[in-house]
């Protein structure tokens, strides 16, 4: 694979050069010459800056010529953290944007339970210079959301 193709995926994947340089390596898919070098170095016993001397490299640079050494854990499985991103983001969404008839701008929520379901409350956020939760309500009602 050449060094141009290598440029064309990285900027498909919207990934850094060598992350995609380093995974191709993790696959066996490319091979460098110093890959080889640094790795016979390496399993000789050499130390980081040994290798680093004899290759005249810095650590980084020769760190983009090994292959990555750890594995994804549970793979497969969802986080607690990342499940509670994705509901984060799902509510972020839910917001809508109304004005009253005074034209002063009011959004509102659905309140979500310690469950993760919906409650039946309805979270207004009013903004300076709002005139009341009932004139905002009374807009959403009248129109505004097509009741």
């Amino acid at each position: 694979m050449e060094k141009q193709e290598i440029k064309v995926t990285a900027l498909g994947l919207d990934l850094p050069l060598n992350k995609v340089k380093k995974l191709l390596i993790t696959a066996k898919a490319i091979s460098y010459p110093e890959m080889e070098q640094i790795q016979q170095l390496l399993n000789s016993g050499k130390t980081m800056a040994k290798v680093q001397e004899v290759m005249r490299l810095s650590r980084a640079a020769i760190n983009t010529y090994l292959p990555y050494n750890k594995v994804i854990y549970k793979r497969f499985e969802t986080s607690q953290n990342a499940e509670r991103v994705a509901k984060y983001r799902e509510r972020k969404a839910a917001v809508q944007s109304f004005h009253t008839s005074s034209g002063l701008p009011f959004s509102y929520t659905f309140k979500i339970g310690h469950r993760g379901s919906y409650t039946k409350e309805l979270l207004i956020d009013r903004r300076e210079n709002s005139k009341s939760l009932a004139s905002a309500i009374s807009t959403a009602c009248s129109g505004g959301l097509g009741w």
